[in-house]
């Protein structure tokens, strides 16, 4: 399981929070396709996506045996 969670807190505009069975690799894309972040991450844990600047990217979690996509706004 791959949970994405919304925080809104001063000085944090965004945290990935995840929750999986095994390590993976996180990796964060611009719209144009550009890599701007990626984290090897254990199985509990969160990234602050505080410094990007506004947009929309897409995320790649590499897992062991399983590959999950989506989409991420940073207001």
């Amino acid at each position: 399981m791959f949970v994405i969670t919304s925080v809104s807190v001063p000085f944090i505009l965004f945290i990935i929070t995840f929750n999986i069975a095994s390590a993976a690799t996180v990796s964060l894309y611009s719209v144009t396709g550009s890599e701007v972040l990626k984290k090897d991450i254990s199985t509990t844990g969160s990234i602050s996506l505080s410094t990007l600047p506004k947009g929309v990217y897409i995320y790649k979690v590499n897992g062991a045996s399983k590959t999950y996509t989506g989409k991420v706004v940073v207001k």
